[in-house]
């Protein structure tokens, strides 16, 4: 009786959690001890966003996840391991402190994602605990992670199911994941929050890196941005988590088109890809068309300073940018800096001179 209670004990502070997290609209009643939210399974109503037809059921033994919009009905455990798995998992071995030798139930083994940092092994799962939903509370690295959130002009519905580190190597960032198709994490990005360098720390091991890889259409065109935040803006766009690293895989896209920062490394990148024929994005003639300055190229624009400073309808189309993408060479001239700088590196680089 007592290991029911504290696994009971433990269920609800999770869920209470998730509801934090990514529920922020949802009620519980004070008698009846159910929470009453907006179903993540069908999307409930798209007419009222007011509607909330999903419940957590907790006078069920086990407690029920219940939709009265499309009747599914699972336990509340299998609901949280289906959609917010890296919680379930945290459950899991909470509870299974009492549960083991009780039960046989074997825990599982952490994420196996292991590497040398610092001199210290270096383990994922212990950092990644340290996670916390944006909304779970109210001290100040999270004010000041919801406040910068707002500043960029991020819709709420993406931030909301933002982290934010705590302890750990990540500490005091803000943590961007990266959702597939099933509403699954596959990577996260941390952006710092207190003027830390680097100012972005990606998920250590992984080359799953290209946000919202999962979730564009691949028969249209895909826009490809530097950044995750610059391609939260964009119609069916994905960011790649700078330039450092190609990725083969946007070669699978058959439309491509690159939207890389206005900074000389992104008009380098751009010269060459504008070379490879591949269609790149001219932010001269952008930044002409709407009267905006065309600053020297060390003085960096990208797509969110961009929708601070014109407060831009969002999300931007591609019928929107097509105008200003090119992928014929005449062009180049869009992407070489003042000085020749960018252009002088380029072909420098390809006779294998030092720059």
């Amino acid at each position: 009786m007592k290991e029911a209670f504290f696994k009971a004990g433990v269920l609800e502070r999770y869920i209470g959690l998730i509801m934090g997290g990514f529920f922020p609209e949802s009620k519980r009643g004070s008698r009846s001890g159910h929470w009453n939210f907006r179903c993540n399974v069908c999307g409930d109503s798209k007419k009222t966003k007011s509607k909330k037809r999903a419940w957590i059921l907790t006078n069920r033994t086990p407690w029920m996840f219940y939709c009265h919009n499309c009747f599914e009905s699972i336990p509340a455990e299998y609901w949280m391991k289906l959609y917010f798995n890296s919680y379930y998992q945290d459950y899991r071995r909470e509870v299974f402190k009492i549960d083991i030798g009780i039960k046989g139930v074997t825990q599982s083994k952490p994420l196996p994602v292991k590497k040398e940092l610092s001199g210290a092994e270096y383990n994922e799962y212990k950092d990644a605990r340290y996670f916390k939903p944006i909304f779970s509370s109210n001290d100040e690295i999270f004010q000041i992670a919801r406040k910068e959130c707002a500043r960029r002009l991020i819709p709420l519905d993406i931030w909301k199911k933002w982290f934010v580190a705590v302890d750990g190597i990540y500490r005091d960032r803000l943590v961007i994941p990266y959702y597939d198709k099933e509403g699954k994490i596959y990577s996260y990005q941390c952006r710092s929050l207190r003027g830390q360098e680097p100012k972005y720390l990606s998920r250590i091991d992984n080359t799953d890196n290209i946000y919202n890889y999962y979730n564009v259409d691949p028969e249209k065109p895909v826009i490809i941005l530097e950044g995750a935040i610059d391609s939260i803006f964009i119609e069916n766009a994905i960011g790649c988590t700078g330039l450092k690293v190609p990725d083969e895989r946007i070669n699978k896209f058959p439309h491509r088109y690159y939207l890389l920062d206005k900074d000389e490394a992104g008009l380098t990148k751009s010269l060459e890809l504008l070379n490879m024929h591949e269609y790149v994005f001219m932010w001269k003639k952008f930044l002409k068309m709407f009267n905006m300055p065309c600053y020297h190229s060390t003085e960096k624009d990208d797509i969110n300073a961009l929708i601070i400073k014109m407060k831009i309808q969002i999300p931007i189309t591609f019928e929107k940018l097509k105008p200003f993408f090119t992928n014929n060479s005449i062009d180049r001239t869009h992407f070489v800096v003042t000085t020749k700088i960018t252009e002088r590196r380029f072909y420098e680089s390809k006779s294998g001179k030092e720059s």
